[in-house]
């Protein structure tokens, strides 16, 4: 899950509850364990932007909806779909089997670009209902030029092309990394649908600090996660790769470096 998500949860004061994932995705033993919590939402991300190495199934999406829907109280489901097109299919929904208790928040700022600061709710008409309200009251609103630019992209063939061929560069500089990073002996981990690559590091601080003293800037692990990961992880986006060889190689080099070094050790 993206830092910023977490970090928006400790600023509302709300403790977050980890669940466990596999191959298929959050696991149904984990989603009961959590469940035992009585928690008022389970936070979901089914396009598993940045999973570490899984992608969701349709088949565990339906499984953990009838953990849900067998729950004692009503648990919302807030399904953030943050890469929306830039999938290589669409990514189940909870909603398919739940509608009343599902909201699903899809992001195109990811494929469209920044500037496109809108997204789109669809599910549960009192989730809707109540976030309209809460935005009202808050003064907050949409650009309708920006809906309108939105609307106009979704519907949009040159767009819709450009989408595409985004998905297979990105779908490339991931596999040229992870390639790259393995062949210098770095252990390096990366879903299906993932925009990040996932490092394993001796030292997360150490790492950090000597990626960036080389002008390099990646994530830290461990503001990435409910709970720290067992092994230290840098998360490294994919989208800003450049497409050239080469260069992806001296990348591998420096953060295979920097993977395995001490601080001191790297710059002495």
């Amino acid at each position: 899950m993206g830092p910023g998500f977490l970090d928006t949860l400790r600023d509302l004061q709300l403790t977050a509850v980890g669940v466990a994932a596999d191959a298929e995705g959050p696991t149904v033993a984990s989603l009961r364990e959590a469940l035992k919590q009585n928690p008022v939402a389970f936070i979901f991300q089914p396009g598993a932007p940045f999973a570490v190495s899984h992608s969701v199934s349709p088949k565990r999406a339906a499984e953990l909806a009838e953990v849900l829907a067998a729950h004692s109280e009503r648990v919302w489901v807030v399904e953030d779909d943050s890469i929306g097109p830039l999938a290589r299919s669409e990514s189940p929904s909870i909603g398919s089997h739940l509608a009343g208790q599902v909201i699903r928040i899809r992001s195109y700022c990811k494929a469209f670009g920044i500037d496109v600061r809108t997204s789109v709710l669809a599910g549960s008409k009192e989730l809707i209902d109540r976030t309209i309200a809460l935005r009202s009251h808050g003064v907050g609103s949409n650009s309708r030029i920006l809906q309108d630019t939105l609307a106009y992209l979704i519907g949009s063939a040159e767009a819709q092309a450009s989408v595409s061929s985004a998905k297979s560069i990105y779908a490339a500089r991931r596999t040229a990394l992870t390639n790259a990073l393995r062949s210098e002996g770095v252990t390096v981990f990366a879903g299906p649908e993932s925009v990040v690559v996932w490092v394993e590091v001796r030292d997360e601080t150490d790492a950090l600090l000597a990626l960036a003293r080389q002008g390099i800037s990646v994530g830290a692990g461990s503001k990435s996660f409910v709970h720290a990961p067992s092994r230290p992880l840098l998360r490294i986006s994919i989208t800003q790769l450049p497409d050239d060889s080469v260069v992806i190689g001296q990348l591998a080099r420096t953060i295979a470096q920097a993977s395995s070094a001490s601080t001191r050790e790297y710059f002495d």
